[in-house]
């Protein structure tokens, strides 16, 4: 597309975004997959300067070659970002006029700071204050719910119940809020009182090959709070069917000390590593029986109701079968449920007749999958919606 395409605001985007995987041929998380989308939807508007504070070795992504990143300054952005040095407003409003100096110099008076931020509250402040010292309208891409990132470590940092009103107010002066998920839209306007606009996240890989399936299910990611009490009632399921004669197996992508307090003993069925390549990694989904989702069925995970597994993307490109075990209401088992695709299963007992099911008939439901993938995740609906959204901001 020509440089003479009209700009929302007339001049250059800036993307803000903190520990930025560099490239793809690890499982990303949904910050990484929501970064390179919002990249390539904004490269119209060339030039886009992309601002990666934690790690400067992070700050060229190989896919998006033609990026400026701001990469002679990573001390300078530490100074404003870096949650350390960030507690005093001194650091703020040094390295701050700093750096407002300098974006001025290479011409963004007009300039939008697009942030792509995950759960960490602390970001959300960061990115807002660095917006306001560089005079940039600021538009926030929400993978998770911040607020909900806070109560839940409150128990072990009390100390970051305090940022929800500075979170609260960053999000109200943002010139624009976008989430993953309407059900996080919702979230965040009911605590912010603001319009906020969901923005799926796409998908733009093709489906592997299927070889014929292994006798396994798989769970790729890593492990956490968010996962961990039902990840160990599906190692429990496997086992009663390995009880009952079965020879299944579980295979996970993480390492064995992510496991430490959730299971005393791993046992012998569970097959756990690392898979850095992206072709295998896809292709370990694609043949497996099923790829499993668990969602943690303590209620005081409130995020479980907000933040989209980006695993299921992978999932729905590539798995003969989809299980989400979990609360209804969790937003993974909404999402199968309100598309009409199996199979959701929320206690042991219907886990048990899942498996029993996928183990005896092995069903293929992955054009069914890939159709409701293409239809709600295409890169051309998200590209749409983006430019939407980017069009009714006013200029001035």
């Amino acid at each position: 597309m020509s440089k003479s395409v009209d700009r929302p605001f007339g001049s250059a985007f800036f993307i803000y975004a903190e520990n930025w995987v560099p490239h793809e041929k690890v499982a990303s998380s949904g910050l990484d997959r929501a970064l390179v989308p919002i990249v390539d939807a904004l490269r119209p508007w060339d030039p886009v300067a992309l601002l990666a504070p934690r790690r400067a070795t992070q700050l060229r992504h190989p896919l998006h070659p033609t990026i400026k990143p701001y990469a002679a300054y990573p001390s300078l952005l530490s100074v404003i970002l870096d949650e350390r040095r960030a507690k005093r407003e001194a650091d703020y409003d040094g390295g701050g006029l700093t750096l407002s100096a300098h974006l001025k110099t290479i011409g963004t008076k007009k300039g939008v700071l697009f942030s792509v931020l995950g759960g960490d509250g602390r970001a959300y402040v960061r990115a807002s204050r660095l917006a306001k010292l560089a005079g940039l309208k600021h538009i926030i891409y929400s993978v998770d719910d911040p607020f909900a990132w806070a109560d839940e470590r409150a128990a072990v940092r009390p100390n970051l119940v305090a940022i929800k009103p500075r979170v609260q107010e960053a999000l109200r002066s943002a010139t624009a809020v976008l989430t993953i998920t309407p059900h996080l839209s919702i979230a965040l306007s009911g605590k912010t009182g603001r319009n906020c606009h969901a923005l799926a996240l796409p998908y733009v890989e093709g489906a592997v090959k299927a070889n014929p399936a292994k006798r396994q299910l798989i769970y790729v990611g890593t492990m956490s709070h968010l996962y961990g009490d039902s990840f160990v009632q599906v190692v429990e399921a496997v086992g009663r069917r390995r009880a009952a004669g079965d020879d299944l197996r579980l295979r996970a992508t993480f390492s064995s000390d992510s496991l430490d307090g959730l299971l005393p003993v791993i046992p012998d069925f569970v097959d756990l590593g690392r898979i850095d390549d992206r072709s295998a990694f896809l292709e370990a989904i694609a043949d497996s029986l099923a790829a499993v989702c668990p969602i943690s069925f303590d209620p005081s995970q409130e995020m479980v109701r907000t933040s989209f597994p980006s695993k299921l993307l992978d999932y729905l490109a590539n798995a003969r079968c989809i299980i989400v075990h979990g609360p209804t209401d969790s937003v993974a088992a909404r999402y199968l449920t309100d598309a009409d695709l199996p199979f959701v299963s929320s206690c042991p007992n219907e886990l048990d007749g899942v498996l029993k099911l996928i183990c005896d008939e092995q069903p293929n439901q992955r054009a069914r999958y890939r159709m409701q993938l293409d239809k709600a995740h295409g890169s051309g609906q998200f590209r749409a919606t983006l430019r939407s959204v980017l069009s009714e901001i006013p200029v001035a």
